[in-house]
């Protein structure tokens, strides 16, 4: 029978406030998953539920309801045939910065 292809996507999480040093801060992180799946639209639902539910990247998480963490597909590739399904455990963080918007009000900042 035909085997389905395999991509790997790269995935982006943003607005994970997350408690380091006893400081919340606004973190985002990139991840790469690995996904068997007939399309990449199906492909893109799968990385993002395996990413949701990566229990690892949900540690010391202190978003609100109202204030929730983003999942994007930066990136989708197809894999050869012969390559391995294993994605690699654990992701790159970074530290959001507060961004000026051009109308002048200030990204994240939640201002009282």
């Amino acid at each position: 029978g035909m085997t389905m292809p395999k991509y790997t996507l790269l995935i982006n999480g943003e607005n994970f406030l997350v408690k380091m040093d006893g400081k919340v801060r606004r973190m985002g992180f990139y991840k790469s998953v690995r996904v068997k799946a007939g399309s990449p639209d199906e492909a893109e639902t799968s990385a993002i539920e395996i990413v949701r539910n990566d229990q690892s990247l949900q540690l010391n998480l202190q978003n609100t309801p109202d204030d929730l963490p983003m999942l994007y597909v930066e990136e989708i590739n197809r894999l050869g045939v012969l390559s391995h399904l294993r994605t690699p455990n654990g992701a790159s963080w970074y530290e959001e910065q507060d961004i000026v918007l051009d109308n002048g009000a200030e990204g994240f900042e939640k201002k009282p």
